[in-house]
């Protein structure tokens, strides 16, 4: 755990999510000369999974990128004056950038790596800006399902899958369960990767036959696998998903999946230290104000450790 993996993905599953996320943000005009070119950001590093969608979303369907400095990434007034400037219109956003305090003047925003507070997206609603929720591991190339936010829908809604595909939430025993049952989400479909990088013991855990692939399906090879995310989901009573937490011991922090036994590890390595728990938790938002001006980054890590040294 903790470690990196490489994920193999195949092209195809990423020409899948560059048509489909295109459709969802509406890039792909009926008529290709009605084309109207929308300026949109590249945020993520290009290490992180997320600049595939950005990256191959927008210029592949005609539309303008523009690649942020370090210093704009980092600094909200900064990235508000620049979409100010040139009229960015779409932006997928970390939750830690989102605050109450200097409105991205966006026409849609795309909400991906975390949950972010009720308060912000309520925020952005109110002020006209469409909210899309998206949710995917790397293991789904990048986005599998996702939630064009309505006013009274929970920050952890995630909606539903994109083009090609789809999600099961199954008990222990890889059972459906019904609607309002908290389970683990299971994904199938395109998107689904080869599995890790010369991890095979690791890729057979994870990626597992799929169950429920129907004859039609088996005949054209199509939905063979399930990839299992660890995430505990339910379905609302509309058929969107609705993101509960973890049913292991990672956690995220700002986007970033940590591992708490890692950490304990880590921790458990120092000469005097005989035990040791790591925990997440997460700030009030008072003092929260106090520490930093982004509201959404309310999770920290806190570490306990027992000495042996009296």
């Amino acid at each position: 755990t903790g470690q990196p993996k490489g994920v193999m993905i195949e092209h195809h599953s990423v020409v899948n999510l560059a048509l489909a996320q295109a459709k969802e943000l509406s890039l792909i005009p009926q008529d290709i000369r009605n084309l109207e070119q929308q300026n949109c950001v590249f945020y993520a590093n290009y290490v992180f999974d997320a600049h595939v969608s950005e990256l191959f979303t927008i210029i592949s369907n005609g539309h303008q990128l523009h690649i942020l400095r370090d210093d704009i990434r980092q600094d909200t007034e900064l990235l508000t004056q620049y979409i100010d400037l040139y009229d960015v219109s779409i932006a997928t956003m970390p939750p830690t950038i989102l605050n109450t305090d200097n409105l991205l003047n966006l026409k849609t925003l795309v909400i991906a790596g975390d949950t972010v507070s009720q308060m912000v997206m309520e925020y952005y609603a109110q002020n006209n800006v469409q909210i899309i929720n998206a949710y995917g591991p790397s293991e789904t190339t990048v986005c599998a399902t996702l939630n064009h936010y309505k006013n009274g829908d929970s920050h952890a809604n995630i909606g539903k899958p994109i083009d090609n595909v789809k999600v099961y939430i199954l008990n222990e025993y890889l059972q459906v369960l019904p609607q309002g049952a908290i389970g683990e989400l299971y994904i199938s479909g395109v998107g689904v990767a080869r599995g890790y990088l010369n991890q095979a013991e690791l890729t057979a855990e994870n990626f597992i036959i799929n169950p429920f692939q129907s004859d039609v399906e088996k005949h054209s090879n199509q939905n063979s696998r399930l990839y299992k995310t660890g995430d505990l989901v339910r379905y609302l009573p509309d058929g969107r998903i609705e993101y509960i937490g973890r049913n292991d011991f990672q956690v995220k922090i700002r986007g970033i999946r940590v591992e708490l036994g890692e950490v304990e590890s880590k921790l458990l390595a120092y000469p005097g230290i005989k035990q040791a728990v790591v925990l997440a938790r997460e700030r009030s938002v008072d003092s929260l104000e106090i520490i930093t001006n982004h509201n959404s980054s309310s999770k920290y890590l806190i570490g306990y450790y027992v000495s042996d040294i009296q």
